[in-house]
């Protein structure tokens, strides 16, 4: 599939989030990151994420999580606790002359950070491809769908963001016999008509496209 015009369009946001989500974002490196940095500048007053639930880890999925099906609600008193402790001793720290860089080792991942990202259109689609995915953490998703409505908003590129939605983010149902019935059609029609080289790889690159993309 072709996309590299879509790498002429460019966008930046301004992001606010806990630094685990930003570290899961950072992994996208057809991007270009500016990050607030706490070894330049104090983080004088704490922000940190406070789930609204604890999740269990999935069985299915390794590295993914599920609701639990009881109230684990008694992790929020130990887990903020842990954190104002955590905030207590990078302040004292600071005012000991304890330098910035060091301060910081004590600062947990749920604190919320800045960065600037700028990204082309066609790595923001994979981006959103990935972390609008239900595998993807629930957090991420939250910013992934945040921006995924902001493109919808804007006019000159609705159309390009409705067709990526039908038949990228919305995984049509291609069910496996049809995808070897085309296979079977695509070796017929090798074998029947005078198909180039060339354009036979395409049509077999094409059905491995669709094998990749929807296959069971």
């Amino acid at each position: 599939m072709h996309r590299t015009p879509f790498e002429k369009l460019v966008f930046e946001f301004h992001v606010k989030c806990p630094i685990f989500v930003g570290r899961e974002w950072m992994r996208h490196r057809m991007a270009s990151y500016n990050e607030k940095s706490a070894r330049y500048q104090k983080f004088k007053d704490w922000e940190w994420y406070q789930p609204s639930e604890w999740r269990i880890q999935a069985q299915k999925n390794k590295q993914s999580s599920v609701p639990s099906s009881t109230d684990m609600a008694d992790y929020d008193k130990p887990y903020n606790k842990i954190l104002q402790n955590s905030e207590e001793f990078y302040k004292d720290a600071l005012d000991n002359d304890v330098a910035r860089e060091m301060a910081r080792l004590v600062m947990p991942v749920s604190v919320y950070t800045e960065f600037f990202v700028t990204m082309n259109f066609n790595a923001l689609m994979n981006f959103l491809t990935l972390r609008m995915d239900e595998g993807a953490q629930w957090e991420i998703r939250q910013y992934a769908n945040a921006i995924f409505n902001m493109l919808k908003n804007i006019e000159s590129i609705q159309w390009t963001v409705g067709a990526f939605n039908d038949f990228v983010l919305s995984k049509p149902d291609v069910d496996s016999e049809l995808l070897s019935d085309l296979h079977e059609k695509l070796n017929t029609q090798a074998k029947e008509v005078a198909v180039s080289k060339e354009n036979f790889k395409k049509l077999v690159d094409a059905y491995q496209y669709l094998e990749m993309k929807y296959g069971k």
